[in-house]
């Protein structure tokens, strides 16, 4: 007779713990789903956080911002930025907003975020240089530098808009892109404006 009521409140206990564990595991699968959409890779979170993509995340109401940066190797670039049609004239002597470097041994980041007003048409200037050691054999190195630029990029940012200003290396080369990057994970190269 014990036995018979046991059965029974058995049968009940393993029925609400089945409907708990159906639960749970549903509950977690959703999330384990959710979450796989949402997360990256460690190295592609610190790529993300060296190369200004939370900066285009954060434009502040009524403003818009412009990330530089530089890829592709290369060395150094500095970056001006002036009210166009006329300042940052290649040749022109303007003052450098910031010197951005891809590899900067000890720094966390590689770029430089400022917010800009929008409808102020902008030209942002970028020249970079770089140097290359050749060894030789005979003790000295042999140094070689260069300069690439100065590039001249001519943007009116729009309110609530984030681009990014891009020095491209190319070894020695180097050319210089304009992205709307409002949405970051899916930046537009915007076309150059006629001369």
């Amino acid at each position: 007779m014990n036995l018979a009521i046991a059965m029974p409140r058995m049968n009940a206990i393993s029925a609400r713990v089945t409907i708990c564990f159906a639960v749970s595991a549903s509950l977690l699968a959703g999330c384990a789903q959710w979450q796989a959409h949402e997360s990256v890779s460690p190295l592609a979170e610190k790529e993300r956080q060296r190369n200004g993509y939370y900066e285009l995340r954060a434009v502040p109401h009524g403003k818009s911002k412009l990330v530089l940066r530089s890829v592709g190797g290369g060395g150094p670039v500095d970056f001006s930025i002036c009210e166009a049609p006329h300042g940052c004239a290649p040749g022109g002597d303007d003052a450098i907003v910031a010197t951005v470097a891809q590899q900067t041994p000890g720094k966390d980041r590689s770029y430089f975020a400022p917010e800009v007003e929008p409808q102020r048409p902008l030209n942002i200037k970028g020249q970079g240089t770089w140097t290359s050691r050749l060894n030789t054999g005979k003790g000295q190195p042999l140094s070689e530098r260069g300069k690439c630029g100065p590039l001249v990029s001519t943007l009116t940012p729009q309110a609530g808009h984030a681009y990014i200003v891009e020095f491209q290396w190319q070894g020695d080369d180097c050319k210089q892109v304009v992205f709307d990057a409002t949405d970051p994970d899916a930046p537009q190269a915007l076309p150059e404006p006629a001369p």
